[in-house]
């Protein structure tokens, strides 16, 4: 008697988003996180020229996706998220390393995100993809928490520890 095998999961494919994208990636915001994102919210960052929005694809399913944002002098991560039922299995580390890539394309010297200081799996994540927490921002969030202010070099020249702003 056999045992059945699952089928393999489809090689991922990293691309930029599309407008047609946006009713998945709302279902993503709304599995992940309790004040999700709406879909007329997430597109009105999209049509914004200074923002691009990057997806990790599973066969035609978008299962993370990143929001970069392009300042004068470094690149703002508005968010990266993997939805729950993906994770663990890489696609962040995957989609990171092209945002990485695309700040430093953009002549971007560093990239800064900020974490909820209760998101702990976040805080360890972006620990592991090179970003160090440089600052705490105060009662930053709606909820009265605190934020922390992460921030990764693109480019060798720019100091780790140097929040460039």
């Amino acid at each position: 008697m056999g045992t059945e095998m699952n089928e393999p999961e489809p090689a991922a494919i990293i691309r930029r988003v599309a407008f047609w994208d946006l009713k998945a990636i709302a279902r993503i915001e709304e599995a992940c996180y309790n004040n999700p994102w709406s879909q007329d919210q997430l597109e009105a960052m999209l049509i914004q020229p200074d923002l691009e929005g990057w997806g990790l694809y599973l066969g035609r399913r978008i299962r993370a996706y990143a929001l970069l944002r392009f300042r004068t002098r470094h690149a703002f991560l508005e968010t990266l998220t993997v939805h729950p039922r993906a994770r663990r299995r890489g696609h962040g580390m995957a989609l990171m390393q092209v945002l990485i890539d695309r700040a430093a394309q953009r002549g971007s010297r560093c990239i800064v995100t900020e974490v909820h200081e209760t998101n702990l799996p976040a805080q360890l994540f972006y620990q592991r993809t090179g970003f160090e927490m440089v600052k705490v921002l105060h009662r930053y969030f709606d909820d009265g928490a605190d934020a922390y202010l992460f921030s990764a070099r693109v480019r060798v020249t720019q100091p780790a520890d140097e929040v460039c702003s």
